[in-house]
């Protein structure tokens, strides 16, 4: 069903299944390559837009020890066309993630759901937010030093003679 695109059939049997073996379907182990490609399914999100959530469903599984927590599987949407993990030597870095393709797409469903929100969240706490901290940082640092030699060069007669030190740091 996932081959011919029939929605409707495609979302029933991945509700049915195992969700580790939905997972599986979509994710390259070491020894072979993934089963079905969560790419081709994302990239006509009009014909298989059921389907997406439902393997999206997949990825949230209840711990049953504790009681409203959930252990998340972002892999098949950090992966690569062969569903490879970023960590894989064989990993491609010229093709576009699935969360790149969602987020770029009109499936607004797909864009709020909560395995693709919290993923967001984790990349802006691990990687992107410590850069827009360092680049605001480095902002601020350069317009402090330009204010500075700006009050320097306004401070002394001449600002293109260099003759005591504050000119020599300005």
């Amino acid at each position: 069903s996932l081959a011919v695109k029939d929605d409707d059939t495609a979302t029933m049997l991945v509700k049915a299944m195992p969700k580790a073996g939905v997972r599986n379907l979509f994710v390259c182990s070491d020894d072979q390559q993934n089963r079905r490609s969560f790419h081709e399914l994302i990239n006509d999100p009009e014909k298989m837009q059921d389907t997406i959530i439902a393997v999206l469903d997949c990825m949230i599984e209840p711990i049953p020890d504790r009681l409203g927590w959930c252990r998340l599987y972002y892999q098949i949407l950090d992966g690569d066309p062969g569903g490879r993990s970023p960590r894989d030597p064989n990993f491609d870095h010229e093709s576009p993630s699935c969360l790149q393709i969602i987020a770029r797409s009109y499936n607004k469903e797909a864009v709020y759901h909560d395995v693709v929100r919290l993923l967001l969240k984790r990349k802006w706490k691990e990687f992107a937010g410590n850069i827009y901290k360092v680049r605001t940082f480095m902002f601020f640092l350069l317009l402090v030093s330009l204010t500075l030699a700006f009050v320097a060069a306004g401070s002394v007669s001449d600002p293109f003679i260099y003759d005591s030190p504050l000119d020599y740091v300005r």
